[in-house]
């Protein structure tokens, strides 16, 4: 058996693992949630005892916490799936622009966008591109825990192979150990606390299954590019 039949089998392993894990704490989250929510809306307008003062911020702290697993499950079930992709004519400058339509930015970072305006219509599964960009955008302002600027382009890449369409994610951030760099689209391997390690996996997963990869550039202490490539329509 080849090393990429193995890993491909181990990552099939992995989905299932993710699947069953998934969907069996799904439920009980969503009981906690509804829970929590209660007793919140409950303590609105009840005057609380001085001991007890700190105890609606306690109820926040813990909703909050559980929305956190409630991503990491959602990240589980994104690796776990294998749906077929659903192919249609897909604007990949649409597709960036609508990642800042749901992506939760911080006060102190700072977007700049650049758009190639010749990049061409492909056909792809446009859903699956726009949760990919998502998630490296998602990523990139991770990097960037004390504020900083995240950069979205589109352009043209002449290879030997063909055109190909990047879009890049540059973050000025933290960077990228150069000792982790090679371990980056491995599932569950994540640098950052109370995250999975899925988010880069199902982006470079996303772009094989179009024929595209994912690159990064990283410099310690100024920063890293996550560039997802596309071939052009010929």
């Amino acid at each position: 058996m080849s090393d990429d039949q193995l890993r491909a089998e181990k990552l099939a392993a992995m989905g299932r693992l993710a699947s069953i894990i998934g969907h069996e704490i799904r439920n009980p989250l969503s009981s906690i949630k509804n829970t929590l929510w209660l007793i919140g809306d409950s303590l609105k307008g009840i005057p609380l005892p001085e001991k007890d003062k700190g105890l609606p911020d306690f109820v926040a702290f813990a909703d909050r916490e559980v929305d956190s697993i409630v991503k990491i499950i959602a990240d589980l079930l994104d690796f776990a799936r294998t749906d077929k992709l659903f192919f249609e004519p897909t604007n990949v400058n649409g597709a960036a622009q609508d990642v800042l339509k749901t992506l939760s930015v911080p006060d102190n970072v700072r977007i700049e966008e650049r758009y190639e305006p010749s990049i061409p219509t492909i056909q792809a599964d446009a859903i699956k591109i726009r949760q990919a960009f998502l998630r490296l955008a998602t990523n990139a302002i991770e990097a960037m825990p004390q504020g900083g600027t995240l950069e979205i382009a589109t352009f043209l890449r002449k290879e030997p192979t063909g055109t190909r369409i990047a879009v890049s994610f540059k973050d000025s951030g933290t960077g990228i150990a150069p000792e982790h760099r090679p371990k980056l689209f491995e599932p569950f391997f994540s640098t950052k606390q109370n995250r999975v390690g899925l988010g880069l996996v199902i982006a470079s997963s996303v772009a094989k299954s179009h024929g595209g990869d994912v690159s990064v550039e990283s410099d310690v202490g100024r920063g890293s590019t996550f560039t997802f490539t596309l071939p052009a329509p010929r």
